[in-house]
């Protein structure tokens, strides 16, 4: 049915919600761009029923707890398994295949059982032995004279004026938080840190301790500009570090819970620069000791220099002494505990709380809760930066306690998953009868005599030697984005901290220095030759698909861009690989705000319905190229109307990457040549575009608004 029709609309219902609320499996770990499981439970649905089926056909299967599908699904580009997740969920036997080993665990753990009672047991003993000697570190003492718990630090980088040597805070403003049930501002003073609440629109005040007046909103950094409030000398923040040497930080502020259980902000006083200076010593006493990476971030063929260009030349440099310290004594308790598979459980969960408890951190001002590394797909320069509770008080984001209990959340999830189905009014949970947790193994040689249920491989998606020809029933992937950042720069993060945990067990996968980020698919450099080489490893990762799909399988796949360049080379390697595209339509893939919220990002994918083309028929000289665009605007004109009545739009953005994709099918049902494709990508430029549908921006305006 994917082939003729999809419910895009409802589906659109479902997307909102979940983009901004994942189910507790995906909120195991970090993975970038992760499939909504929504989209990717309705697509497999589709993909499995008749042609002739009603539309209605896929939610009413989508709802239904009985249903199962006698199939097999492979991802050969599987990041965070949320394909194979959720084709268990439908009883499809599965088979995931990435090149990078952060990826390869995650999608592990998802589908491999563990009960989650002996999570719980193992967590309290953990408890018992360390958990005191850590949050003894994040004390400090209230206005009554009580010892109380820290829930963040706040810290700021310390610059030294290049013009006149003077050294000064980088502050982006001076404000900590902005109540909007209160329409209050906690603000600090620019010199001395005391800090009152101000009337939101108060512009500055004058601190009663020193005397001193504060601009609120007029801070010494915007931008990645620095501006000397002594000299008036302004320049580029990144201009500052030298290599190996980040910004130092100061400590200035705080915010705990107090004995009547409020959540209060003040400077930082003496005895809270005294305990840092406790942990830091007993740091440096104990660092030969500690199991804390050692390993220097990778320089060579990056796609972005960021942390480096701030300074940071070691992974352990994005953490402050006694982040290092508990974060270590936390990993060796890990790795003490005897049960393998609670052993690594408890390791992702010890991973996933990294991204919370470094020094680019930042914090929502308007939600009062950190933000943690990588809430946008790449390392970010903070220059006030956040340091959590690690072991975790009763407030506070990302510590371990906290995803421990996500940990354990995903695992009765596992066992017992569900979709949910909204009215106007409620919401009710479906749970369904195909669990998560199946038979799982990692060896290809006994797939699938062994009885296992889903193979799960870390290796090259070039390659794929060992998977059997007409194998496979349905593809379901996201194949790499052209130039979009490696995410396997990224998860390089938790690799350095998880080899040490796992390369005994997983010595092929984890006993190498890095994460193989240079071997991915992906243009670092445009004007390279990288282009061609992209192309080349799409073309042979489909070739390999290509064999193991059986005659009557689909390879179905998303993709999204805005550059032209891109599309072509997906194209290309379509053409070359021998698929053809049968059907486009347009899918969201996002929720309603966050961070990728501005109207330049692009919050619809484009889904690809492809079979094996048996046609080889040179066609170059009867393709008319006007035809084929021609063909994709009112196709365009058709989709806008369609969900234009249902309150749905595109922004630009998202309508010019949808227009591409209705181009690439267009080419293809006309079987156009890789030269042909070529010009008509060429004639796009300048050929006149479709007139835009009236509806076209309403999701656009509704992204902002909510945004």
């Amino acid at each position: 049915m994917i082939e003729r029709d999809f419910p895009v609309e409802r589906i659109f219902e479902l997307a909102l919600r979940e983009g901004n609320r994942k189910k507790p499996i995906y909120e195991m770990h970090k993975w970038w761009a992760r499939r909504l499981g929504s989209n990717v439970r309705a697509i497999l649905i589709a993909s499995n029923l008749e042609s002739s089926s009603w539309v209605d056909t896929v939610f009413r299967q989508f709802y239904d707890p009985q249903v199962s599908l006698d199939i097999t699904v492979f991802d050969p580009f599987m990041g965070g398994g949320t394909t194979l997740v959720e084709a268990s969920k439908l009883g499809a036997r599965t088979i995931g295949l990435d090149i990078d080993p952060v990826a390869w665990f995650v999608t592990k753990k998802e589908i491999e059982y563990c009960d989650p009672s002996a999570i719980e047991d193992e967590m309290k003993r953990i408890k018992e032995d360390v958990s005191e000697d850590i949050l003894r570190f994040y004390r400090t003492v209230d206005t009554d004279g009580n010892e109380v718990d820290v829930i963040y630090y706040f810290w700021v980088d310390v610059i030294s004026c290049p013009e006149c040597s003077g050294k000064f805070e980088a502050h982006p403003h001076f404000m900590l938080f902005q109540s909007k049930s209160a329409n209050t501002r906690t603000v600090f003073c620019k010199k001395c840190h005391e800090v009152k609440i101000v009337p939101v629109q108060q512009k500055w005040f004058k601190c009663k301790t020193c005397r001193t007046s504060t601009t609120v909103l007029k801070g010494t950094v915007k931008d990645g500009l620095f501006t000397c409030p002594l000299c008036g000398h302004s320049g580029k923040t990144s201009s500052l570090p030298k290599s190996g040497k980040p910004l130092p930080k100061r400590l200035f502020a705080l915010e705990y819970v107090d004995s009547q259980d409020q959540r209060v902000f003040r400077r930082a006083e003496r005895h809270d620069l005294e305990l840092f200076q406790e942990a830091r010593s007993e740091f440096d006493r104990r660092r030969r000791r500690l199991h804390f990476p050692r390993a220097k971030i990778p320089v060579k063929e990056r796609t972005d220099r960021r942390p480096i260009s701030n300074g940071h030349q070691y992974y352990h440099q994005l953490f402050n002494k006694r982040q290092l310290l508990h974060l270590s004594s936390l990993f060796r308790r890990i790795e003490e505990v005897k049960t393998q598979n609670v052993r690594e459980n408890l390791l992702l969960a010890f991973s996933d709380c990294l991204a919370a408890n470094n020094m680019l951190c930042g914090f929502a001002f308007g939600y009062r809760k950190l933000t943690p590394l990588f809430s946008i797909h790449s390392y970010r320069y903070v220059s006030r930066p956040v340091e959590g509770n690690v072991w975790g008080a009763k407030y506070g984001r990302g510590t371990f306690t906290r995803c421990v209990k996500k940990l354990i959340r995903a695992k009765e999830y596992a066992n017992k998953p569900y979709e949910i189905r909204y009215s106007e009014r409620n919401l009710e949970r479906v749970h369904l009868k195909s669990v998560i947790h199946k038979p799982i193994s990692t060896d290809i040689a006994s797939w699938p005599t062994d009885g296992s249920h889903s193979l799960v491989l870390n290796g090259d998606s070039t390659e794929m030697q060992g998977l059997p020809r007409d194998s496979v029933d349905i593809i379901l992937t996201d194949p790499p984005y052209y130039d979009n950042i490696s995410y396997s720069e990224l998860s390089d993060f938790y690799y350095v901290w998880l080899r040490r945990g796992l390369k005994a067990s997983y010595p092929d996968y984890f006993g190498k220095t890095s994460t193989p980020y240079r071997e991915a698919i992906i243009v670092r450099r445009p004007k390279s030759h990288e282009h061609h080489k992209y192309i080349e490893g799409l073309v042979q990762v489909f070739k390999n698909c290509a064999r193991v799909l059986k005659d009557k399988g689909i390879m179905v796949f998303t993709y999204h861009h805005k550059k032209r360049k891109a599309w072509l080379a997906l194209g290309h390697s379509l053409i070359r690989s021998g698929f053809k595209i049968v059907n486009v339509f347009p899918l969201r893939s996002e929720g309603k705000s966050g961070f990728h919220s501005h109207s330049g990002n692009i919050k619809w994918d484009c889904v690809f319905v492809c079979r094996r083309s048996s046609d080889t028929t040179d066609t170059s000289n009867t393709v008319s190229i006007k035809a084929i665009i021609g063909q994709a605007e009112r196709n365009l004109e058709q989709w806008e109307k369609r969900l234009g009545e249902s309150g749905i739009g595109f922004s630009d953005a998202e309508r010019e990457s949808f227009r591409n994709s209705l181009v690439l099918c267009s080419s293809s049902k006309k079987r156009a040549t890789p030269e042909i494709l070529s010009q008509v990508f060429d004639r796009l430029k300048s050929f006149p575009q479709a007139k835009k549908h009236p509806h076209h921006n309403v999701v656009s305006k509704f992204d902002h608004e909510t945004s």
